[in-house]
């Protein structure tokens, strides 16, 4: 799944009270994408002792895929305030990256026991769940979630992606359509959104017959053409675009 997390935009919100002027370029380049670049910035005035620079070194490790550089960082927030949500989710994060989904697991369980309405976090475990199979345990969670906040982007998109590895296009469709009408998607999630209501589509078109296939394909190839506006190259878009149009 290559959804970007909302959970970076709140940890971007939480460390921008640091005021240092180089912290502050640090966080300007992490928001440009320029990770490597933020923590060459970070390297060069390190204070030790900041809660926000060692969040921000963590944030840019995660996004560089360096789950060890991260967690070096992390370990030390996590033992001088434990279970706190942003710290538990790149906790999580940079685990998932070194492949130890039981570590990420209970870091996040641990910290929603501490903050059981932190729809974040659920959002977090609820992924860890879908990787390994655990639909019901993910339903569960994204029940909660939508409870807490009825339009939380991942939650919906990770309902749909549920759905679609169960074979229940009509529902993953249902999910994926109601996020195109909540709006305001980052560009790389509205293109894998639009990408996988295409293949929604799609799927169904291999059980109609006739006009009604017809019409399926016809949807299929618009959704995928609209991913490809959303973020031009998108990979399984323009496989999915490509393979279709092979088709008799």
């Amino acid at each position: 799944m290559s959804v970007k997390n909302a959970f970076f935009v709140i940890l971007l919100a939480t460390a921008s009270f640091a005021q240092e002027s180089t912290y502050n370029r640090a966080l300007e380049l992490y928001s440009q994408s320029k990770y490597s670049e933020s923590l060459e910035l970070l390297r060069s005035a390190f204070n030790q002792e900041s809660y926000e620079e060692r969040l921000l070194a963590a944030m840019n490790y995660v996004k560089l895929g360096d789950g060890s550089s991260a967690l070096a960082h992390l370990s030390v927030l996590d033992k001088k305030s434990p279970g706190k949500p942003e710290v538990a989710i790149l906790l999580a994060a940079a685990h998932r990256i070194l492949m130890r989904l039981p570590a990420a697991e209970q870091v996040l369980i641990r910290s929603i026991t501490l903050h059981p309405n932190h729809a974040d976090l659920r959002h977090e475990l609820a992924r860890i769940y879908y990787d390994t199979r655990r639909y019901e345990a993910a339903r569960q969670q994204i029940a909660r979630i939508l409870t807490l906040s009825p339009s939380h982007q991942g939650a919906i998109y990770l309902d749909g992606l549920i759905y679609m590895r169960e074979g229940n296009y009509e529902n993953a469709e249902f999910r994926f359509n109601h996020m195109i009408q909540l709006g305001q998607m980052a560009p790389a999630l509205a293109a894998d959104v639009l990408n996988n209501l295409g293949y929604c589509y799609e799927q169904r078109g291999l059980k109609a017959e006739g006009g009604d296939r017809l019409e399926f394909v016809r949807k299929a190839l618009d959704h995928y053409d609209q991913a490809l506006r959303a973020v031009p190259g998108h990979g399984p878009a323009t496989a999915n675009k490509a393979r279709l149009k092979l088709q008799p």
